[in-house]
């Protein structure tokens, strides 16, 4: 019998058994000794440099400066003190930069600025990026030394956001040279008002004719996630709409063909005011009818808050729908069941699966004949999964016997991820 020894496990088992010891790797306890055990052997080697270096979370802490806002960078790590983790940020970077290749995902974060930096003196902090480049870029840093990232996050909801060139300058930068990007996630706070240097940089923008090839260093995304909240202003402008999804599909047009997975959430704070009050209608939202073109997408998920259905509508061609084969509508309540019925049967002809969330509304009882109607007009449907307060016995009267007896199966269970007591888990296949 062959002699078995740690060095001859399978990586996956050696993993879970190193994992107490790497993880959380940004701790710098937990970073000295897997430094230690990365020396034991070339197996212990690449599981330590891939667990402390194949996410890389970064934070950027808004800070006026010479009256113009930038962004200090602080890494995760050196406890509760911002100072110090903005003064070593550069020699963290390095760190990883050195490790470059192993950092597949990178999640950046804005924070709200901390009080104790304002007294550090301007030269005691190292900025990356200062506002002030044409095109600004916060990116351009992390692009050139992370060549196989894979995921992106950008998660920025605090006040004031980011400027908008800052941002458009950011998303042009890394759909433009990260070709190995494959998902993007978009968390971001944006206003109606915008600059006239937005304005025409918007308007500007051109998508490729049919004989031009994107860029060789252009993105190819898989996944996509959207999830933008409207803050308005006083003022707002109807030659660009909603901004940056009108800026988004030029950005996008290499992905258009990849694309499998989308989410989108849009929501608005609260009403806007000044002469143009509202962006309800189709034109006021995007009156450059620039739209998404996705010919592969298979997975959907979105949000009715905010009437974020009819902004989809809106920026994404109906066609690029007709594919799709899973659907997740969260806050499925803020849609009226006639609306919600119309809607998925009128947009996704065949899908095969559907997710309904938050799906019981305070003014409007359910009536789970809708699941009926839906599975008829759509028989390519193999499971619809629905979250509810319902009772298994309200559901079973409203669709009768009959129509449960064609069910492969039927369950009725609690949902133990969600908070609301009293929410259970329904599911229909077929």
């Amino acid at each position: 019998m062959e002699k078995v020894s740690i060095s001859t496990l399978p990586t996956e088992i050696l993993t879970k058994i190193l994992l107490y010891a790497l993880r959380p790797g940004f701790k710098t306890g937990k970073s000295r000794l897997a430094a230690r055990l990365a020396f034991v052997c070339r197996k212990f080697h690449d599981i330590v440099i891939w667990h402390l270096y194949s996410h890389c979370f970064v934070q950027l802490i808004s800070n006026w400066r010479d009256y113009r806002l930038s962004h200090l960078v602080r890494f995760r790590g050196f406890g509760e003190d911002p100072c110090v983790g903005c003064q070593k940020a550069l020699k963290r970077f390095e760190v990883y930069r050195k490790h470059g290749q192993n950092v597949k995902i990178l999640t950046i974060r804005t924070e709200d600025q901390d009080e104790r930096l304002a007294s550090m003196g301007g030269d005691d902090i190292p900025y990356f990026h200062p506002m002030g480049r044409d095109p600004p870029s916060f990116i351009d840093p992390f692009a050139s030394a992370f060549p196989n990232l894979k995921t992106l996050t950008i998660d920025d909801r605090i006040k004031p956001s980011m400027p908008n060139g800052y941002l458009l300058g950011s998303i042009q930068n890394l759909l433009s040279t990260m070709s190995n990007l494959k998902n993007l996630n978009l968390t971001l706070n944006i206003h109606y008002a915008f600059s006239d240097q937005t304005l025409a940089f918007v308007k500007s923008q051109k998508f490729l004719d049919g004989g031009q090839h994107p860029p060789p260093g252009a993105a190819r995304l898989q996944s996509l996630a959207l999830d933008i909240c409207l803050r308005p202003q006083q003022t707002n402008n109807d030659e660009i709409g909603i901004w940056l999804l009108s800026a988004l599909p030029p950005f996008l047009q290499p992905s258009f063909g990849t694309l499998n997975t989308f989410s989108f959430t849009f929501t608005r704070q609260d009403k806007p005011t000044g002469p143009n009050p509202t962006l309800n209608q189709p034109t006021r939202m995007n009156p450059l009818r620039r739209t998404f073109r996705f010919s592969n997408l298979r997975r959907l998920k979105l949000s009715a808050l905010g009437r974020g259905h009819e902004v989809l509508e809106e920026f994404m061609e109906a066609d690029s729908s007709e594919n799709v084969e899973e659907l997740e509508i969260r806050d499925a309540a803020d849609i009226p069941r006639s609306d919600l019925q119309y809607l998925i049967t009128t947009h996704f002809p065949r899908i095969k699966i559907l997710h309904l969330r938050n799906l019981d509304s305070y003014s409007e009882p359910i009536s789970w004949s809708f699941i009926l109607e839906i599975k008829r007009k759509i028989p390519t449907l193999r499971l619809i999964t629905a979250y509810t307060q319902s009772s298994r016995e309200k559901v079973e009267e409203d669709l009768g016997a009959e129509f449960l007896s064609t069910m492969r199966e039927f369950v009725y269970e609690g949902c133990c991820f969600q908070q609301t007591i009293g929410i259970w888990k329904v599911m229909f296949k077929f």
